[in-house]
């Protein structure tokens, strides 16, 4: 019965190691590593990338939130950007398109105006998010139908060739 023990101090392995072999049934190791199925599918891939390309200032925390309401999977934040990664997607910074502003219908209407210069503008008061995702080498783009967002300080002012005619601000 100490042949174990023997064999053990000649191999040099510890004799609690030896022992615990013995007792083993099956002396095959499990198996390691490998292939783990992911909770999210090319589906639910597809239906997050068109989350994002229709409104690319989502947070991630945001898509998280979604995916368990609309698609009922329970993923982790680190997932979806590991997920958004690999469909190529980045974060950056967003660069607003107005929609009809300086056409040329509008540039070409103004010259026919009276020659006083009116102009307004808006001191913004309301923040907005600067970054969103897109795919590697594109913009992040957001479509802006309105220059105004929430509260504005708004200022309007009129100019004639002999100098400042009027002035108006509203909030």
């Amino acid at each position: 019965g100490d042949d174990w023990k023997t064999v053990a101090k000649a191999n040099g392995v510890n004799v609690a190691t030896a022992r615990s072999y013995l007792c083993r049934d099956d002396l095959t190791y499990k198996k390691r590593g490998g292939y783990r199925a992911c909770k999210l599918s090319e589906a639910h891939l597809d239906v997050v990338q068109n989350w994002v390309e229709s409104e690319c200032q989502l947070t991630l925390a945001e898509i998280t939130a979604r995916i368990a309401n609309e698609i009922n999977v329970s993923v982790s934040i680190p997932t979806v950007h590991r997920a958004l990664d690999g469909r190529a997607y980045t974060y950056k910074d967003v660069h607003p398109e107005p929609l009809q502003m300086n056409t040329d219908l509008a540039k070409e209407n103004r010259r026919h105006y009276v020659p006083i210069w009116v102009d307004e503008t808006n001191f913004n008061l309301f923040t907005a998010r600067r970054k969103g995702r897109a795919k590697r080498n594109t913009r992040a783009v957001v479509p802006r139908n309105a220059p105004q967002k929430g509260k504005n300080l708004h200022v309007i002012g009129a100019m004639t060739l002999q100098g400042f005619y009027y002035m108006e601000h509203m909030r």
